[in-house]
């Protein structure tokens, strides 16, 4: 996986993104993309804001950042939760990764900050706001990532994914943080996130979807295409996606 000489960062944010139906897509350079939506359909459980997902990617000399959040109780704690990974990524990125678990683990430790000092004076229900948060860090040889709450980590090889990481409880104040599990990245792999409104609405076929997705060129093509898979399925939950190659 190339790197660009100089970081940079590209994001989406759910309230920026609140119509039905609207896939919003960007790339980064020739080798990742995101993509974002509210869904297809209005969520059929509580919520306090249409779209509470967010999915980021960042590119740097030495390797790429992907993450996504999708917040609970409003969108406060995952725009507070990416934001904080998006800002520091570039500077990780352009500064070198000598320990990528240690990077992951102080990316979370940073999200948690920015999380607690979101909260601060706010009432409920915002006040009780959390995020899912999944971090994936692509260094040389190697993939570390890391999960809370329902976001995933997913790692292709072939058509065949493999999820990276354990999920845990949702971020907040005082949440434990997760232990970054590592995994080695050969020529052809792919890297995937996403969160819950994907796997939830593609069905019992998810691994061969994320399978083809890891095999398509057009990574904008292969993340508008898993959100359309998820529409297809009902979706009626916000849906975000990145894919780095």
């Amino acid at each position: 996986m190339a790197v660009s000489s100089k970081a940079r960062v590209v994001a989406l944010w759910g309230d920026e993104h609140e119509r039905l139906g609207d896939i919003a897509t960007v790339p980064l350079g020739q080798h990742a993309a995101i993509a974002l939506s509210r869904g297809r359909f209005p969520k059929a459980y509580d919520h306090v804001d249409p779209n509470e997902d967010a999915v980021m990617v960042a590119a740097g000399p030495t390797g790429w950042v992907l993450a996504v959040a999708d917040g609970h109780n409003g969108f406060d704690a995952a725009r507070a939760a990416l934001g904080a990974v998006a800002f520091e990524a570039g500077g990780l990125l352009e500064g070198g990764v000598d320990d990528p678990a240690a990077a992951v683990a102080t990316l979370f430790e940073l999200a948690r900050q920015a999380v607690t000092r979101q909260l601060e004076g706010l009432r409920p229900p915002r006040l009780q706001s959390r995020t899912a948060l999944s971090i994936a860090l692509a260094a040389e040889d190697q993939l570390c990532a890391a999960s809370l709450g329902d976001t995933i980590v997913v790692h292709v090889r072939g058509r065949r994914p493999a999820e990276v990481g354990m999920t845990g409880p949702f971020l907040g104040p005082g949440t434990p943080l997760p232990a970054p599990r590592s995994v080695e990245l050969r020529p052809g792999d792919r890297v995937l996130v996403a969160s819950d409104g994907l796997l939830d609405f593609i069905g019992a076929t998810w691994a061969d979807r994320l399978g083809e997705a890891g095999q398509a060129g057009d990574h904008l093509t292969a993340v508008r295409g898993l959100v359309m898979s998820a529409f297809a399925g009902g979706a009626g939950d916000n849906v975000a996606v990145g894919l780095l190659a």
